[in-house]
């Protein structure tokens, strides 16, 4: 791990070196599965994409929000996860829907 890398959590290597522009990194989320019936309750589909800045899109379920807000922020400040993930700036994660859980696949977008 370099200087400028920080622990950030036992699961996120925080790059000091990306954190100058936060708001230059928003993050896409994809519906790639939906468990259970395959059917959320609220009406997202798989194939559905969002995208997050520093606020959640309008009308976007506030339950998967809670989830997967801290990933977003992690990846927006330059943070990955790579004891889960093989390509950096990707995280998967799921709602806490318990019988239909939505999985997500978020995405940092650099540019």
């Amino acid at each position: 791990m370099s200087q400028s890398t920080t622990k950030w959590s036992s699961y996120c290597d925080l790059d000091l070196e990306r954190l100058g522009d936060a708001t230059s990194h928003n993050v896409r989320v994809e519906v790639v599965e939906i468990k259970g019936s395959g059917k959320c309750p609220l009406g997202i589909k798989v194939g559905d994409t969002y995208e997050f800045g520093a606020f959640p899109p309008s009308g976007f379920c506030v339950w998967a929000t809670y989830v997967i807000f801290p990933f977003v922020t992690a990846l927006r400040f330059g943070g990955d996860f790579k004891e889960f993930e093989e390509e950096e700036g990707i995280v998967h994660c799921c709602c806490i829907d318990p019988n239909n859980p939505v999985v997500f696949r978020l995405s940092r977008i650099d540019g």
